[in-house]
């Protein structure tokens, strides 16, 4: 896609120009090709490498992108509709994409700048941001152990992090630390360095291919434009992440309802005490299909009234508006 020069504006959100059925139409052939390895990968802890490659070459990352920096120009209802859809096809990599789309949500937010331009070049060069929040010590912000130290031109990134989502698949990586005066700090991390190292050791429960392993940083280099206060990020990024794994959910839900249908219509006898011999006939059958059909439906209303309705005050102005979806 092409970019052109950027108006004057306070951030870089611009009114919503995409039409959720092309948006469909683009991408659900891709999300079908993902779909059908998905059992096989998650039996065999199979990473889907060549899953998440197959949406950044088809510009899935520039989805929020306004159109005259190179995007689709989606709306946040159709970006978390859209990302429900994948998720249908393998949550997995639904939930991979989750920081990545939060962190060009942040740079949506953001104040245009000669950094923030060089970010949105990077998301149209088709690279990854993964996460690197949390450390394995049950702590807080208040608590958090990485260091952020200036040196020079540069900054040194030094800590370990755990529950890295998205960080095999990443280019870059969202760390969050401390600098010397105790501030906290969101440093965006080239993770192909030396003093990166990510490790496959998430043990846990849940989705087993998202990378959610270990990040270990000793000395990692970062530099201006992409080093700035946490204080600065969106306002409703919280909410940004919550409601992504809201659409991951209504996506699993839809892929139940989907396997459902199909096992029952497979089905070719019925049990003994079954109300019709054929299987796809029977009442009771039937009833649990409605209320999986009535569960999945209530998610993916209560994600669209989620992602359609969200006011939050700009932090680079006093008023309350609308951010443009």
């Amino acid at each position: 896609m092409t970019a052109v020069s950027t108006p004057l504006s306070l951030t870089y959100l611009r009114p919503a120009t995409a039409v959720e059925q092309l948006l469909v139409a683009r991408f659900q052939p891709v999300f079908d090709r993902i779909a059908e390895g998905n059992v096989a990968r998650e039996r065999n802890r199979t990473f889907p490498f060549e899953q998440v490659q197959w949406l950044k070459d088809a510009d899935f990352a520039l989805i929020r992108v306004p159109e005259e920096l190179g995007g689709f120009g989606a709306s946040l209802e159709q970006t978390f509709y859209l990302l429900a859809l994948l998720a249908e096809a393998d949550a997995n990599v639904a939930h991979i994409w989750r920081n990545h789309l939060a962190f060009v949500e942040d740079r949506l937010n953001a104040r245009p700048s000669p950094g923030n331009e060089r970010w949105f070049q990077r998301f149209r060069d088709r690279e990854f941001v993964g996460g690197g929040w949390t450390e394995a010590n049950n702590g807080t912000y208040a608590t958090i152990k990485t260091v952020v130290t200036r040196e020079d031109d540069h900054y040194k990134i030094t800590g370990a992090k755990f529950y890295a989502t998205g960080s095999l698949y990443a280019d870059w990586l969202d760390v969050i630390g401390k600098d010397a005066d105790g501030t906290l700090i969101t440093t965006l991390v080239n993770r192909h360095q030396p003093g990166v190292e990510l490790t496959d050791d998430w043990p846990g429960f849940g989705q087993r291919t998202t990378a959610s392993g270990s990040a270990l940083y000793k000395d990692a280099i970062a530099y201006d434009g992409d080093v700035f206060p946490a204080s600065e990020r969106v306002v409703y990024q919280g909410h940004f992440y919550q409601t992504a794994l809201l659409a991951v959910l209504t996506g699993i839900g839809r892929a139940v309802l989907r396997d459902g249908i199909a096992a029952l219509k497979s089905r070719g006898r019925n049990y003994p005490q079954g109300l019709d011999p054929v299987p796809a006939l029977d009442a009771q059958l039937l009833q649990v299909i409605g209320e999986v059909s009535v569960r999945a439906f209530s998610a993916e209303a209560a994600l669209r009234r989620a992602a359609a309705s969200r006011p939050h005050r700009s932090r680079t102005c006093g008023r309350r508006r609308r951010p443009a979806r």
